[in-house]
This record gives structure tokens, C-alpha cells and sequence, in this order.
């Protein structure tokens, strides 16, 4: 029963907290999934003082989609407390994409129900409540004009009750943050007052997220309510998986999603859980990992991971302090009976530590049709955080201290941390958990080994601390990624293999990255060198700056009076000094080139602050260093004989988002009884001002000059805090407004490029580029999700009484695309030549309705005439608030998502000082089912006109297409394989094209002129198609190895074996066409129905060319003894080109129209090493020569 009530309590308490306190709305992931999301917080730009640092490793192709893996570095700093992932400090593997969830209140899906059982008690002894409290149960209280009045925030805030029997509880409206990684999208969607899934700035891309039902415990307790056995039931709500669709119809499925996944999925989604609270509360997910991508032509990739027994965790240290006393001023009878006197409460822990338990998901493989990527980890011998902090944190040790010398009412201790709940026994009473999971509870030991202890409120209950097995935590590795093909599913293609430090004394560090082929041979690698200057500290170290970055100042304190509080802030300050600890200063390349980086320290010249009495934003001249880092430098040197390129970067007008505040001497509200209150509190945590609305980076800079040695520079000014400011909040109940307040952030519109000014070497101007960003979709301005943080403060000493201080804030999350409208290019002459600088400019206009695709494109030229291309897309020809195009293709399109699909584009020409255009062209696509229900491409049309006209019709859709009737269908595409490779199409004037597809649909095998996909015919032997001929195994199977084959290394044995006869055949010919039928022989010509004239071509290797005519047959049969390859068949007016391939390296050979062939020949590696002709003549040859590094 405690765990019901506990849950209950947390409940209560879930905001348990001073007023305007540093929110942690941090996302409790694994490091490789945190990682991620600082990959999408934090882009590679020069605003922020980033660069992108990648080590390609393979790309994935399948089906004109290309899905990179690589590694990236994080050079924004080292932050001690920040745990490496798989492929460690400061590097992640970027391989498909996650989700990952900053919860802000509860969880959007917070939910809950519980059954209880009272088995000992006669009748009906069994009891259900449910708790709804996530902000998606209680949108409806932000869906309407008053979402933001004093009265519903203050509803909001209150809205709470002891009577859970009728389903009530503490329940919130503040959106979750939800930030996505996906090949060619990052971005963060929100879930709208509405029920809408809203796309941050992209209104283009949709997400749908579904929920389940997680079972969480079966809980007994023989102390509970009763005297009896109290069995409690309990399960909650989760967000299982969600789905998210591009513009062009590609969907990306993360975690688990029902009807599309298997249970495999549900290893995708990441887990975590309070470490000192895992008896009392659930897991929360907040990373869902892809699990699958399904591509506009149905061709899926699959991602499958899976989780080992073993957690890992994040820990953190804080210092805290807090003093609260409240009057009985405005208390009624009783306050004028007693005066102003109230109660008065301290209480302050100087060795406390935070943390979450995580169950972090591994990725295992990566499959296609055609290819496998496995991953292998193994645990890394790294250094671990110092349990023995945590231990003493648990037992209280140097913790937590109760004053009694101040004298309290109606109070007790209530340290954040609580004695863990997942090692918790009474003396007098046991709690039994048979159902969730005990991560660090190590049942093997007895309660004999137990540690016992008083409790520091009431010192004769003795509880116990369960023995914890620390050893469960373990972080592991990735070793090696290997790529395999389907023809070879044992021995990979290729591998990468990851080297690193892997000792105790450091965190784990990625040195080395090889590659190897098949054949185990491995290629000089990247290797990794990092900056030694200084040792990072361990975990858990006071040696931190604002950030969260080494600073190598203590900053612990024991004391807490007024002075040492107020100058806290000094012992945070960051030390440009130790801040380069542990970075990366060079890569040295497989092809023994180099890059060297040199960083330097964070520079401001003004800070943001805040109006504490209005909550305005203000820019204050005001300079230091920042913590963290930014790329002053890059050498790139290439090898031997070779001139480094340097290119430096220096930064002006730097802003400050803001600074940290730890102590507030004084904060000064009303409870809910009418009575006022007043606290002093501190609290040691690195929580930027900013971060609590996740604005991104905390630095921006708005000119940044970039000079590339011997090549002149480049100057870049940036949109940040001064030229597009943040948004006050709409409303708020708290007296005080201080820089963690909420606000309406408006991140999205800083850091774009504004202008950029070109130099050459001698400083001359060569180029000026100005643009111009606002949002041009009428139907988008303003568009934001509405949220109200609220919270209700159990003031210390009060906990458990039903007396608090109500806080709420009214916000935006803003979610209008920002888009370039205009861009100014003015082209400067070289000095002394008298010519004029020649502008010309560009203005773009984007979306219509719901979407935000670019629709209009106006190019002016120097002489001020204007060019317009209006584009139109499915969606474009839905009526006003219809759903329905009254074309069923555009419909589907719609329905499916392919809403960038350019249906059509008309340009028109303005000549300068004219307000009325000419059409000078237009173009329409249509399109069509394909097998599986997809969609492709059926015919396009150009504008058939020899002058500009004046009276186009634009396309139009009413039961069908109305087009203009000078429209003429330039090529109809055919037909199309499964995979929605085109088979077959016809160009205007033109002759009909035809290709045949093997290797599982992959590659083009024929490509074939002026004939039809039925008269054609082609085999190499080579992959797993017959190329529309019909043939059995022969005696020695379909593909028989031979060295010598004309193409491809594969052939095919035709003849008679026992009853058996082996021969190739080909039906339903055309009786009126003459086809070429040809091949190549290693046993003489064969016999062929239908031939009347036959040709003997040259000779290769043992191999002898023969061609036939054939004509007058509707079927033919191709017969004799001996090998046969190379087997073609086409209208002999016709003109057919073929290839071999070695899947994932390239074309092997390709035979001309004339039967001439060519041989392309790879290295180990699957590098292109030469071309030959069929005579052995090298055509073309590839050199890879690698240079020794001077380390080596």
C-alpha cells in the first residue's frame, strides 16, 4: 500500500518546489540519445562558434534514398558530469535518428490506474481509480480565447484533490518538448491545445505518436489501511512510438507503433526512472529510437536494438538551502488573535546528489532487402562515477540537517532526498514488490548485510539501506560496425573497428577508426588526438563552471550565511585556461593528411536580463568570458609537398542569453489561505536562464569573420537576441519575475544569416549577399502552441498540509516557419575597371493553407526585369475548407503525404517598369497507382507555344485534369516493377526506352532503345532474376561459377541430362517483328526456332560470339549442349546496353550496343581501381596512396 500512497504523495508534490527556481526540464536519456539531442539544439554554424566534425563511414542506399552513417563531434566543450556514450566523450554515432522528450511538468501521457484488492475483507473488496494528469487529458483547458486570463491560470494551478476515489489529481497544461533527428530533418514538435501534432518551423512534416498501457507493479503490504493483506494493481499510460512523414512520403517510424511494428520495436524505446524514487515511481520514456523507414515506393529499412540487463545512470551534485517563514498577516480571527508571527522552517543539505536510472537501447542491426549493418559492443573498462558519494547521499551522511534550534509547526524534513524507496524496510512492517523491476537491489544479499539507521525526523524508527549492487551499472562500448551483403551473410563486405583509451583512471575516448574488407585487411585509420594540457576531474566534482564546463575551482560550501550565498556566483566563473581539457586537436586521416583545431574560450560584450517587476527582456553592455567553447582555428595540411590551408575565425558582439542566479535572499507570495510567505533558498545546480524554455544555445554571435589562408575572407552577420528578442509571457500569478520565469521564445528566428560579404586576398570587395527572413503563409503567422506552467509550492515545514503557494505562467511555443523571402546579390568589378556593381535580387513566397512549400519564385535581374515561377503542388487544388481535390490521384497523394510533388510550373516573364507578364513556359506531371498501391509518375507535358502569350489557363481539377490546350505530353512513363522502377517509357519525337531491373530490383541490368518491354530479354546469370527468359537448373544449377565469363562471373549450362532437357526460352514475341538474338558460346553456336541468319562474332577466353536474326515465331527456344551467358533478345532495329554488378561495390562490366565490353575492377576495399576494354587495354586507372602519419 505505501507505494499506492507514495504515488499518490509524488502526485502532490510533483512541483514540490521553490517559486522560480532553475526548472530542469532535462530529457533523462542515455548519453548516445542526449547526444543527439545537443545535435539538433546545438547545429554546426558559425553563429554559435560550431563546426561540423565527421568521420563518414558507410552510406546505406536503397531505392534513390541514401541513409549516412558517421560519427560527429561536439566541439562546444568538455562537461565533466556529461557520461560518454558507446563511441565516447563528446562523439556520437549518427545511424538513423531518435526522438527524444524534455518533459516539462509530467509527461504529456501521464495516466494512471489502480486496482485494489482487499482479499481478506468479505463482499465487494475490489476498488479501481484512475488518475489522469498529463497535459494531454486536459488540452481543453488552452483550446479557447481565455487560455491565458488570470482566472484559468489560477484554475490551472489549483487544480488539485485528496479525493482520488472520483479519479482526481494533480494534473497540468505545458506541453512536452520533443526533439527529432532524421536523415535530412532535425527539428521539435510540441502537441497543440488542439489535439494537433505541431512541427516547429516545418508545417510540411506530420507526426502522429500512440500510446499503450505499461503494467508497472503488483504491490503487498500486511501494514497497510487494514489490518490485513493490501493488494494493489497499478499500470500507466506511455507514449509507445510515434510515426513521422516527410514531404515526400517517406515515413520514419520511431519505437513502437501498433499495426506497423513487430514487438522487437518496443526494444527502441529508452526508459528511465529516479534512481533514489525507482520503488515509488514508474519509468518515464523519453527517447524513442527509429525502428523503421518505409519509403514512398513501400521498400522498408529496418532498425532493430535491444536492451541488456544492465542500467546505466546519471548523476549529478547539488548544494541546497532553504528557509521559509510564513505570517498570519490577512489570516482573519487568528491573525489578529496571535499578531503577524507564523512559522518558520530551515532546512540545507551540502552533499547531495541527483540522479536517473536508464535503460538504454543498443542498436543491433540495421536490414535491408540487401544488406545487413550489425553492431557489436562489449562493456568499456572506464572510469565510473565514486558510489560511495551516492552511498553517503542515501544514508544521509554529511546530508541533509535538521535545525531544531529554530522550532517548527505542522513540519519535518523533506530532502528532496528521500531515504530510496527500492531499499526501504520498516522494522515493523515489509512492502513486497513482485512486479517491477529492481534495478540496483542486489537480492542475492540477505538483510543481515543490511546497513541500519535511525530516521533523521524520528529517531526510534530504525529503518535499513538494501546492500546495492553498483556493479549493475555498466556502460558499454560499440567495437565494430560490419556490412553485410545478402549473397554473403557470414563475411562481412566491410567493417569499421573503433579503438579507445578503455582504462579506469579516464573517460572513455575514442582513438582510432579502422576499415577493413572481406578479406580482413584493414586500411590505415582515423586517428584521434585530444588536448592533455590538464586532467578533467572526476565525476561528481565541484570544479564546474555556470555550464557545466571544467573550471578547476572548488566550489563547495559548507556554510550558508548571507555572504557566502552572494558570492557563490564568483566560484562558478569559467577559467579560459582548463576549459580545453579533453578536447579533440587533430585527426589524422587514413590518406595521412591532418586537421588541427584550436578553440578558444566564450566572449560576451552584452548580457540579457530581466525586468524582475515585469518579466521585460533588456540587453545590458556587459563583457567576460562564457563557458564553453568556439573554433578559433582549423588546419588542414594534406601531406608531404602539400601547403597547409588555415582557416581562422574571429567573433564580434557576442550576447549572453543570460546568467545563472543561485541565491535568492528573499522571495515574497501568497499562500492559498490567504497568508503571506517568504523565502530564502539557494541551490548549486548549472541551470541557465534560457535553458528552462530550451532556446538553444546560450551565446550567439552576430558577426563572425571567417579567413582562409591565401584566399581571401568571408564576414557573416547573424540575426540573435538584439535583432529578434524573445516574447514576454502573456500572463503570470507570481508577484516577483525573475530569469527563470517562463517566456516566449522566439530561438527559431536567431542565428540566420542576414548578410555576408565576400574579400579578396587584397581585401577588395568581391560580393555582397543581404537576406530577408518572415513568414509569408498568411494562414501560419503566429501559429504556437499555447502551454501554462504551474505549480503549487509546499512551503518547508508544510508538507502534507493543504496549505500552498499557487504559482502559474502563461507562454507561447511558437511554431511558424521562418522562412528566406528575399535575397540581395550585388556582384562587385575588380578595382580600377570602371564597371558598375550589377545587383540583381530574388523574393520567394511559400505555402498555401496548412503547408509551407515554396509556391513563388521571383528572380529580378540587373536590368529590373522579373522572371516568376509559380509552382502548385496536390494540395493546392483542394477548395476552401474542403478535403477533396475531386481528383482521386491528388487525393491519395494527399493521403499519403507526397505533398512536394510538383503537379504544376508556370514562368512568366515582367518586363522592367510592367505591371502585367507574359507566360513564357509551364510544364505538368501527372501520376498513377503503381503495384502496391504507390504512387509514380505517368505523363508530363510542356507548353507547346513559339512566342510569350498572354492568356494561359492554368491547370484546374474537376473530375479530372483541365489543362491548357497547348499543352503536348513530352513522355508517358509506362510501366514500373514493384519497387517502382520504371520498366518502360516513351519520350515525344522520340523512341520508346526500356529497362530490365535484377539483383533483388536494384540495379539496372539492360537498358534497351527504341523497343517495348515485352520484345526484350536479357541474363548474365548473375543475380536472382531470369530477365524475362524461362529456363530450368541445369546440371550444375542456374549460375554456374566461371573465371572467364564475357560478363559477370557467372554462366549457364544448356543440354540434355537423362530425361531431362536444359534450354532457355522466351514467349509471347511478336510474329510480325524481327528480333536480334545473342549470346555468348563456349561450345559453338546453338540452335534457335525461328533463325534464318546467324553471325560469328569475335573471340574471348574460350568464348565465341553468335547472333542471330530471328522473325515469324511468337516464342523462342534456345537449345544444344554446352555454356551459354551474355543472352539477349531485341527487335533487331533496337539498341540494347547491359551491365553486371557487385552489389554495394558497382557496375563490374557493361556490354555496348556493339557488343563492346568494358571491366571495372575494385581493390579489397570496393574502391574503383581501374576500367578495362575487353581486350585487357586500361582505360582508366585509380591510384590510392596513403601517407604514413609522422606518429605512426
Amino acid at each position: 500500500m505505501k507505494k499506492y500512497i507514495a504515488l499518490l504523495l509524488q502526485l502532490l508534490s510533483i512541483q514540490v518546489a521553490l517559486a522560480q527556481l532553475p526548472k530542469s526540464y532535462v530529457s533523462f536519456s542515455s548519453p548516445a540519445a542526449a547526444a543527439m539531442t545537443l545535435y539538433n539544439e546545438m547545429p554546426v554554424s558559425k553563429y554559435n562558434g560550431t563546426v561540423g566534425i565527421k568521420v563518414p563511414l558507410y552510406t546505406l542506399k536503397e531505392n534513390k534514398k541514401e541513409l549516412p552513417l558517421f560519427l560527429s563531434y561536439n566541439t562546444s566543450g568538455v562537461r565533466p558530469d556529461q557520461h560518454p556514450g558507446p563511441v565516447g566523450m563528446n562523439w556520437s554515432l549518427v545511424s538513423g535518428g531518435s526522438v527524444t522528450r524534455i518533459v516539462k511538468g509530467l509527461p504529456d501521457e501521464d495516466g494512471f490506474n489502480f486496482t485494489r484488492i482487499l482479499p481478506d475483507i468479505s463482499g465487494n473488496n475490489t476498488a479501481t481509480y484512475s488518475i489522469a494528469s498529463g497535459y494531454v487529458y486536459n488540452t481543453n483547458k488552452l483550446n479557447n480565447s481565455s487560455w491565458n486570463t488570470t482566472a484559468n491560470i489560477t484554475a490551472i494551478a489549483s487544480n488539485i484533490s485528496l479525493d482520488y476515489s472520483k479519479g482526481n489529481g494533480f494534473s497540468e497544461a505545458e506541453p512536452d518538448e520533443y526533439n527529432f533527428n532524421i536523415p535530412g530533418y532535425s527539428g521539435k514538435f510540441f502537441i497543440n491545445a488542439d489535439g494537433t501534432i505541431r512541427v516547429q518551423s516545418n508545417p510540411n512534416i506530420k507526426v502522429n505518436i500512440y500510446t499503450t498501457i505499461q503494467n508497472d507493479s503488483a504491490t503487498v503490504s500486511y501494514n497497510g489501511f487494514f489490518s490485513s493483506r493490501d493488494y494493489i494493481f497499478s499500470q500507466h499510460v506511455i507514449i509507445s512510438g510515434m510515426d513521422i512523414t516527410v514531404e515526400d512520403g517517406t515515413k520514419f517510424i520511431f519505437g513502437y507503433v501498433p499495426g506497423v511494428s513487430d514487438n522487437t520495436a518496443l526494444d527502441a524505446m529508452e526508459q528511465s526512472i529516479d534512481f533514489f524514487q525507482q520503488y515509488y515511481v514508474g519509468c518515464t520514456v523519453n527517447t524513442w529510437n527509429i525502428s523503421k523507414m518505409i519509403l514512398p515506393q513501400n521498400d522498408t529499412v529496418n532498425f532493430y536494438y535491444y536492451h541488456n540487463p544492465y542500467p546505466i545512470a546519471s548523476f549529478s551534485r547539488a548544494i541546497s538551502y532553504q528557509y521559509s517563514q510564513t505570517t498570519n498577516t490577512s489570516g482573519g480571527f487568528l491573525g489578529w488573535l496571535f499578531g503577524s508571527t507564523g512559522d518558520t522552517y530551515k532546512n540545507f543539505n551540502t552533499n547531495q546528489c541527483r540522479g536517473h536510472l536508464i535503460a538504454p537501447s543498443y542498436l543491433a542491426t540495421i536490414v535491408t532487402d540487401n544488406t545487413t549493418i550489425a553492431f557489436s559492443y562489449s562493456r568499456s573498462n572506464e572510469l565510473t562515477y565514486d558510489y560511495n558519494q551516492i552511498y553517503n547521499s542515501l544514508l544521509y551522511q554529511g546530508g541533509s540537517s535538521f535545525d531544531p534550534s529554530i522550532g517548527t509547526t505542522n513540519g519535518y524534513s523533506n530532502n528532496p532526498i528521500n531515504i530510496p524507496p527500492f531499499a526501504y524496510k520498516e522494522s515493523s512492517g515489509r512492502v513486497m514488490n513482485l512486479g517491477a523491476r529492481q534495478w540496483m537491489y542486489d537480492y542475492s544479499l540477505q538483510q543481515q548485510q543490511q546497513t541500519p539507521y535511525y530516521d533523521p525526523t524520528n529517531s526510534s524508527v530504525l529503518k535499513y539501506v538494501e546492500p546495492l549492487s553498483f556493479d549493475l551499472l555498466r556502460w558499454y562500448k560499440l567495437d565494430t560496425i560490419a556490412v553485410y551483403t545478402n549473397a554473403s551473410p557470414n563475411i562481412p563486405y566491410k567493417y569499421f573497428k573503433f579503438d579507445y583509451n578503455n582504462v579506469p583512471t579516464e573517460r572513455l575516448k575514442l582513438l582510432s577508426v579502422r576499415e577493413g574488407n572481406s578479406n580482413f585487411q584493414e586500411l590505415p585509420p582515423y586517428r584521434f588526438i585530444y588536448d592533455s594540457s590538464y586532467t578533467l576531474p572526476p565525476y561528481l566534482s565541484y570544479n564546474v563552471d555556470h555550464w557545466g564546463f571544467f573550471s578547476n575551482k572548488n566550489s563547495y560550501i559548507s556554510s550558508f550565511d548571507a555572504t557566502t550565498l552572494s558570492n557563490y556566483y564568483n566560484l562558478r566563473q569559467p577559467d579560459s585556461l582548463y576549459l580545453k581539457a579533453g578536447m579533440l586537436s587533430t585527426i589524422q586521416y587514413p590518406g595521412g593528411g591532418t586537421s588541427t583545431f584550436v578553440y578558444e574560450p566564450h566572449t560576451y560584450n552584452q548580457v540579457r536580463y530581466r525586468d524582475e517587476s515585469t518579466g521585460n527582456f533588456y540587453l545590458q553592455t556587459e563583457s567576460g568570458y562564457a563557458g564553453g567553447l568556439r573554433i578559433k582555428q582549423i588546419t588542414f595540411n594534406a601531406g608531404a609537398g602539400t601547403t597547409p590551408v588555415t582557416t581562422n575565425y574571429t567573433y564580434e558582439s557576442g550576447i549572453l542569453n543570460g546568467k545563472a542566479r543561485y541565491y535568492w535572499p528573499a522571495y515574497n507570495s501568497v499562500t492559498n489561505q490567504g497568508r503571506q510567505y517568504s523565502i530564502a533558498t539557494f541551490i548549486s545546480e548549472s541551470l541557465m536562464p534560457g535553458t528552462s524554455n530550451n532556446a538553444g544555445s546560450y551565446i550567439g554571435y552576430s558577426k563572425v569573420t571567417e579567413a582562409v589562408s591565401g584566399n581571401g575572407k568571408k564576414i557573416s552577420y547573424f540575426s540573435d537576441l538584439g535583432t529578434n528578442p524573445d516574447q514576454n509571457f502573456d500572463n503570470t500569478l507570481d508577484q516577483q519575475k525573475s530569469v527563470y520565469l517562463p517566456f516566449s521564445e522566439k530561438s527559431l528566428e536567431r542565428g540566420s544569416l542576414l548578410r555576408e560579404e565576400v574579400y579578396a586576398q587584397n581585401n577588395s570587395l568581391l560580393e555582397v549577399d543581404s537576406l530577408v527572413y518572415t513568414t509569408s503563409n498568411p494562414s501560419l503567422v503566429n501559429l504556437y502552441a499555447p502551454a501554462v506552467e504551474s505549480k503549487q509550492i509546499v512551503l518547508s515545514g508544510f508538507y502534507g498540509v493543504n496549505e500552498f503557494g499557487i504559482e502559474g505562467t502563461a507562454y507561447r511555443n511558437y511554431l511558424y516557419p521562418y522562412d528566406l523571402v528575399a535575397k540581395i546579390k550585388t556582384v562587385y568589378p575588380p578595382a580600377g575597371s570602371g564597371a558598375n556593381p550589377v545587383t540583381t535580387s530574388e523574393q520567394m513566397t511559400y505555402g498555401q493553407g496548412a503547408y509551407n512549400l515554396l509556391v513563388n519564385h521571383l528572380a529580378i535581374d540587373s536590368k529590373g526585369n522579373r522572371r516568376n515561377v509559380i509552382v502548385r503542388y496536390p494540395q493546392d487544388y483542394l477548395p476552401v475548407n474542403g478535403t477533396s481535390t475531386g481528383y482521386n490521384i491528388l487525393d491519395t497523394m494527399i493521403t499519403k503525404h507526397i505533398i512536394n510533388a510538383t503537379v504544376e510550373s508556370v514562368d512568366s516573364l515582367y518586363y522592367s517598369g510592367q505591371t502585367t507578364g507574359v507566360v513564357t513556359g509551364a510544364a505538368v506531371n501527372l501520376f498513377k497507382l503503381g503495384s502496391l498501391n504507390t504512387i509514380v509518375a505517368d505523363k508530363q507535358y510542356k507548353l507547346e507555344i513559339t512566342s510569350p502569350i498572354n492568356n494561359f489557363q492554368p491547370l484546374s481539377v474537376n473530375a479530372g485534369i483541365n489543362k491548357d490546350s497547348r499543352y503536348n505530353q513530352v513522355v508517358g512513363f509506362d510501366n514500373y516493377d514493384v519497387k517502382g522502377n520504371i520498366l518502360q517509357f516513351e519520350k515525344n519525337y522520340d523512341a520508346t526506352h526500356s529497362y530490365m531491373w535484377d539483383y533483388n530490383s536494384t540495379y539496372p541490368i539492360a537498358e534497351v532503345i527504341n523497343a517495348a518491354q515485352s520484345d526484350v530479354a536479357y541474363t548474365s546469370f548473375e543475380a536472382d532474376n531470369t530477365g524475362t527468359w524461362f529456363f530450368l537448373s541445369g546440371i550444375n544449377g542456374i549460375n554456374v561459377t566461371d573465371s572467364t565469363a564475357p560478363t559477370g562471373t557467372k554462366c549457364y549450362w544448356i543440354g540434355a541430362q537423362g530425361r531431362l532437357l536444359y534450354y532457355l526460352y522466351k514467349t509471347n514475341l511478336n510474329s510480325g517483328v524481327t528480333y536480334t538474338v545473342s549470346y555468348w558460346s563456349k561450345s559453338g553456336q546453338y540452335s534457335i526456332s525461328g533463325s534464318s541468319n546467324v553471325k560469328t562474332g569475335r573471340s574471348l577466353n574460350g568464348w565465341t560470339y553468335y547472333e542471330h536474326l530471328v522473325s515469324g515465331v511468337t516464342e523462342v527456344d534456345i537449345s544444344g549442349t554446352g555454356y551459354i551467358d551474355e543472352v539477349r533478345l531485341y527487335p533487331s532495329n533496337a539498341q540494347m546496353i547491359t551491365y553486371t554488378y557487385q552489389p554495394l561495390k558497382g557496375i563490374t562490366s557493361k556490354c555496348d550496343e556493339k557488343n563492346q565490353i568494358s571491366y571495372y575492377n575494385y581493390d579489397a576495399f570496393g574502391r574503383l581501381k581501374q576500367i578495362k576494354d575487353q581486350d585487357g587495354k586500361v582505360l582508366k586507372f585509380y591510384d590510392y596512396q596513403y601517407q604514413v602519419p609522422v606518429t605512426q
